[in-house]
């Protein structure tokens, strides 16, 4: 895992988030961020991942669309809980439906979070540490699984 993460880190295009209020740059990710993230995956004719779960008559629960992963750092965790329209996964109508490092979605993206994720250290305008998110369409990218004697290719 971490091989495919340096993999997305050396050769993914980025945007900085530039919609949050800390006066740094990138700043913390925003609603309207992760907005332009999205139009950009589809203006490049990227396929969502995951289905949408649709709504019930629950208290307190919220629809969740189709979606792209968002793959980041676990360090991100309360950026993202205070994000305008997150809806954290134990708010889906089913959390059976989402996939076990999954914290949550907005608009389209639905974020997998791990202790591995990527991050430059130091990295912002303010000196801050950034959370590099790599957001993903179907087939952005595959790896090769070796054993030593067998080769599967899984996407």
């Amino acid at each position: 895992m971490e091989l495919t993460r340096n993999m997305l880190a050396s050769s993914a295009s980025f945007i900085n988030c530039v919609n949050g209020i800390n006066g740094d740059s990138p700043t913390e990710i925003t609603y309207p961020d992760v907005q332009n993230i999205v139009a950009t995956l589809a203006d490049n004719n990227a396929y969502t991942i995951l289905d949408e779960i649709e709504g019930q008559d629950r208290f307190g629960t919220a629809p969740v669309r189709e979606a792209f992963y968002a793959l980041t750092s676990s360090k991100i965790i309360p950026e993202l809980e205070n994000m305008d329209r997150f809806i954290p996964k134990v708010q889906y109508p089913s959390s059976m439906r989402g996939l076990p490092s999954e914290w949550g979605s907005c608009s389209n993206l639905r974020f997998l979070v791990s202790s591995i994720g990527s991050i430059s250290s130091n990295a912002s305008g303010m000196s801050a540490d950034v959370f590099n998110t790599f957001c993903v369409g179907l087939e952005a990218y595959a790896y090769i699984y070796q054993d030593g004697y067998n080769a599967e290719f899984i996407n």
